[in-house]
């Protein structure tokens, strides 16, 4: 039960690190063209 809800917070994040990373490589991507 309480592994569950671990896993849960885990798996958020992971989605929130990607989202972070993938802003990231945004920000360098456009800041490379200028």
């Amino acid at each position: 039960m309480v592994r569950s809800h671990i896993a849960e917070g885990s798996s958020k994040a992971l989605i929130m690190g990607k989202r972070k990373l993938l802003q990231m490589l945004l920000l360098c991507s456009i800041s490379r063209q200028k």
